[in-house]
């Protein structure tokens, strides 16, 4: 599964971290950085092109699971929940990047490429199949499911949603905070062999899915929710961790000060950072020193995609 994930996963990161400024890299990624870019950029075409890819796999997956005859009911289940994710995982990154895109169930199906779904419409799809998988499974696929749920619902401002999926994460006991803190000790799910520029690497693997992600998720929706008492101590679990001034004030302003401030202590480079500088509400105000507008929230539709254009992208 994570060799189907590795095109996907490597080039998110890399638009991610140049877009933020997380990191500094060569070209094709110049253009990100600088705010250049536009619906004929190549690599903005791979970014579009590369979850199709992938989505394409899993439907002719779908299409010829009734082949597996001589499995049992519970290997079946176990491929489907694992084609079912690398779909999720898909259009997560299609939201993510372009808000909502067409929506795709059979291989040869290209009228759908031309029907633009919203953006709501591509997140309940990203949900029924992570709810499937988190139905029919027990193990370590039911935790990354979970992971990718709160993800997605948190940034649809769903914070109930992302509560409760964080929270069935915490409360399987299944992992911690290593007192080691080595790189990958907290990793939900298995490593992945990306092969990332020497920027932005942290060592030989990486790890798309890690239990500190699932903490400041937690903590954001609690914030959402009112409950700052839940987000302070989970703040302060995290700093504990890193070693850090555990932040006092159980005012929103600074639990939020801090929370944006983990994400970029523990998490930075690992693709979040687009994402969460929108959700704080400081995306121009870190990055319009570098040529960041409004538009640049989401990246264009490339062109010869023949789908409305993304706001801000239209000449």
């Amino acid at each position: 599964m994570n060799e189907l994930l590795k095109p996907v996963l490597k080039l998110a990161w890399q638009i991610d971290a140049a877009i933020t400024h997380e990191a500094n890299l060569d070209y094709p990624f110049y253009a990100f950085s600088n705010f250049t870019i536009s619906p004929y950029n190549s690599t903005v075409s791979d970014m579009y092109r590369y979850p199709y890819w992938l989505n394409n796999y899993t439907n002719r997956a779908l299409e010829r699971i009734d082949e597996l005859s001589n499995a049992t009911e519970n290997e079946r289940q176990k491929v489907l929940s694992r084609i079912l994710f690398l779909r999720a995982y898909a259009y997560s990154t299609l939201l993510n990047y372009f808000g909502g895109v067409p929506i795709v169930f059979s291989t040869y199906d290209n009228d759908s490429l031309l029907n633009r779904e919203s953006a709501e419409n591509v997140a309940n799809q990203i949900f029924s199949d992570l709810n499937q998988i988190i139905s029919i499974n027990n193990d370590t696929l039911k935790y990354m499911a979970s992971q990718l749920e709160a993800r997605v619902a948190l940034n649809q401002g769903l914070y109930q949603k992302t509560f409760d999926a964080a929270r069935r994460v915490i409360d399987s006991r299944r992992y911690t905070l290593s007192d080691e803190m080595t790189w990958g000790s907290d990793a939900v799910g298995e490593a992945v062999d990306i092969q990332l520029p020497s920027v932005m690497s942290k060592g030989e693997l990486s790890y798309p899915f890690r239990y500190a992600e699932i903490l400041l998720l937690y903590a954001e929706a609690a914030i959402g929710l009112g409950n700052n008492t839940i987000a302070l101590q989970t703040v302060n679990q995290l700093e504990q961790w890193q070693t850090l001034s555990e932040t006092q004030s159980a005012n929103t302003e600074d639990i939020k000060n801090s929370i944006n401030n983990l994400w970029s202590v523990i998490l930075n480079k690992e693709g979040h950072r687009f994402a969460q500088l929108k959700r704080s509400g400081k995306f121009l105000e870190s990055l319009a020193q570098y040529g960041a507008e409004e538009k640049h929230k989401l990246l264009p539709i490339p062109d010869r995609t023949y789908i409305p254009q993304n706001p801000g992208w239209e000449n």
